[in-house]
């Protein structure tokens, strides 16, 4: 008798157990998950212009060509670097802008050295990239982002007849406030072909602290200076390409078609 009633005691308890832990987890999830919004407000494209139809000069607000480059570094110049914007002249044609790389043997870039795995720029300080900037209107971070190229590479001389040439360069996408602080959300990897890939690039909460953040009143003002975001692609030589400078010669030509990034908030 007293062994049935120790287990109805048991029974009733890991019940009661459950009980408290299914109702605790409803209020718990309710008060620390936000609900589900099928109709939140999707913000839409940012880019003032994805589709690269605008023509480029130096007094544009979209800028290409520029090259980055570290104290008295002369790798980086014309001869390393350049750009062409191409507008589409028919129906059957597309709008492009071109981000070539060309290199002679014995040319040595200006490496960043230590290597920094987790750095925010490329392994060296010159490379080329173009960018365009928009106004974020909200005072408050977006709940999600997501980013696209369609990006097609063409390589010539070494970079197109040696295993490793593919590993030689990198095209990146960045984030950059009015700070001057840069976010890389992406960095490509082969394989690449000349045909128009997309790359989709899905922002992470601290790609979106580290890009919006500045521009949200916390209060006592923002950090950033403007609430302008700045979309950049660029192109540049990886730390693989230390042990091979002195022998590569040959071209590598990123081409990107279109640039996105569309924003969600509620």
């Amino acid at each position: 008798m007293s062994g049935s009633l120790g287990m109805k005691v048991v029974a009733i308890f890991l019940i009661a157990a459950f009980t408290f832990m299914v109702v605790g987890y409803y209020y718990l999830s309710q008060e620390l998950i936000p609900p589900y919004d099928p109709n939140a407000v999707q913000t839409g494209e940012y880019l003032p212009d994805p589709t690269l139809s605008q023509l480029y000069s130096p007094s544009d607000p979209y800028q290409i060509n520029y090259i980055r480059s570290n104290g008295s570094a002369t790798y980086g110049n014309s001869s390393s670097f350049s750009g062409m914007h191409h507008i589409a002249s028919s129906a059957n044609d597309y709008n492009y802008i071109d981000l070539i790389w060309n290199h002679y043997a014995g040319d040595e870039p200006d490496f960043v050295l230590p290597f920094a795995a987790e750095s925010q720029v490329p392994d060296t300080n010159n490379f080329i990239y173009f960018t365009e900037s928009f106004n974020w209107t909200y005072d408050r971070l977006p709940n999600d982002a997501v980013a696209s190229v369609n990006l097609s590479v063409f390589v010539t001389g070494d970079f197109a007849t040696q295993d490793d040439g593919n590993l030689m360069f990198k095209i990146y996408v960045w984030l950059i406030d009015s700070s001057g602080n840069w976010r890389m959300i992406y960095k490509s990897s082969p394989p690449y072909t000349t045909v128009v890939q997309q790359r989709v690039i899905d922002l992470d909460y601290f790609d979106l602290t580290d890009a919006f953040g500045g521009m949200v009143d916390d209060g006592n003002g923002q950090e950033d200076p403007t609430d302008i975001l700045t979309f950049a692609v660029g192109l540049a030589p990886t730390r693989y390409f230390y042990n091979h400078y002195d022998a590569y010669n040959g071209t590598v030509t990123a081409r990107l078609s279109s640039i996105s990034l569309y924003v969600y908030g509620e």
